[in-house]
């Protein structure tokens, strides 16, 4: 038999959480809702906006020169 002290104590703490599932449910739907809005917002600036045009790919940066046998490679600070 549970002790009428200890199931009161218990009750608050229960309603507690049924309220925080209700205002996490809640906040989850605003947050859906505005992540809908900023997905239309961004849809519609995309189509608003032209695309960049290509650019072309630079070459590669040649390599460091590699160090000859026994000789240490001496880097420069920028």
């Amino acid at each position: 038999m549970v002790r009428p002290r200890a199931a009161a104590a218990r009750q608050p703490q229960e309603v507690n959480l049924a309220e925080m599932v209700v205002n996490l449910q809640r906040r989850l739907e605003d947050q859906e809702r505005e992540m809908l809005n900023l997905r239309e917002q961004l849809a519609q600036q995309n189509q608003e906006i032209p695309p960049p045009p290509a650019v072309p790919a630079q070459p590669a940066a040649p390599a460091a020169p590699a160090a000859q046998a026994g000789q240490p490679v001496i880097r420069q600070e920028p």
